[in-house]
């Protein structure tokens, strides 16, 4: 009998790679997790039945050694930023990490990029292309599905999959640090940087449809940590200095996320990226997406200026930001 294949997989923390390793486990493949912080693992119920390699993928020499003895790798890891920082990043970071499968004579490599997918036939072709095995090294790509983080709904095929993204960018003349105070205080007493009328609104339709509405506020009023319940919403990622985001915890016919993120462009002035994400449940998540959209240029269109005003303000005066809605 021939030994089973030795997998390694990036980005095992992940909302694609956390549910790939146990698959991966039940189909008899011997895993390795490379991880910058092993950490991360440690709670999941099969971080006992791996081996772990602890490495940053910008460092060639630390996933080359991850690399040893593999037969098939999985490169799960992509930045969530908009700019072209975060572009860089993903490009320098896959050059490398290839240059070091190749080094190592890895077999296969399997990349799964940023279409749309549902979780289970993502992870059956990302399996496919480990059982086929590979004669030579190459890129066998899979789609997976948009969403940040936890399972993704099955709604029907009439239903269209679709994942609704408002994405705005601005060039911001005040310090990264600066904006990320801003970021990092939004919401609560403070609140969301554009049109409080239609956030009331929201809330209170929120609370008369069985949700938290806005009335949660927040645990302190600078700072943030993963976990945090933020009004309507729930810290589920939080980078300091450079991304936080936000899942929401309203009453919808879907899920949604808010992204706020601090970079910067080719000349070095500082970036926000934002982001409004939605994947819709059936024919009524589109409806409302469609019925919103409308608003999205007050809302979100005023909460990208205003943030951006107020980061601005904060730097010159060396001060605490604090909104002024235009």
């Amino acid at each position: 009998m021939s030994s089973p294949l030795n997998c390694l997989v990036t980005g095992a923390s992940g909302y694609i790679g956390g549910r790939l390793v146990p698959e991966l486990l039940s189909a008899g493949f011997a895993v390795r997790c490379m991880a910058r912080d092993p950490g991360k693992l440690s709670d999941r119920p099969w971080s006992d039945d791996v081996e772990i390699a602890v490495a940053d993928v910008m460092d060639d020499s630390a996933v080359r050694r991850a690399l040893q003895g593999v037969d098939v790798a999985y490169y799960l890891i992509h930045s969530l930023g908009a700019d072209a920082s975060f572009e860089r990043r993903d490009r320098t970071a896959a050059h490398t990490f290839a240059a070091a499968v190749k080094a190592a004579g890895v077999r296969r490599i399997v990349y799964l990029g940023g279409g749309l997918l549902p979780l289970d036939q993502a992870i059956a072709l990302a399996l496919r292309h480990t059982r086929e095995g590979a004669v030579s090294t190459r890129w066998s790509s899979a789609a997976t599905p948009g969403a940040p983080s936890d399972p993704l709904p099955t709604d029907p095929s009439w239903a269209g999959g679709s994942l609704y993204v408002d994405a705005r960018n601005s060039v911001v003349r005040a310090s990264p640090a600066a904006l990320w105070r801003v970021i990092e205080g939004i919401g609560g007493e403070t609140g969301w940087y554009s049109f409080p009328a239609a956030w009331a609104v929201r809330g209170l339709l929120d609370r008369l449809a069985g949700g938290a509405g806005l009335r949660r506020g927040r645990r302190d009023p600078r700072h943030l940590l993963m976990g945090d319940a933020l009004d309507f919403w729930r810290v589920e990622a939080i980078e300091p200095g450079k991304l936080l985001r936000l899942r929401a915890e309203m009453k919808l016919p879907g899920l949604a996320w808010l992204e706020l993120s601090v970079g910067k462009d080719y000349d070095g002035m500082t970036t926000y990226s934002q982001r409004a994400i939605f994947q819709p449940h059936g024919l009524a998540g589109h409806a409302y997406w469609r019925s919103i959209s409308p608003f999205h240029g007050v809302v979100f269109g005023g909460m990208l200026k205003n943030i951006t005003a107020a980061a601005e303000r904060a730097e010159r005066a060396g001060s605490t930001p604090r909104p002024r809605l235009a």
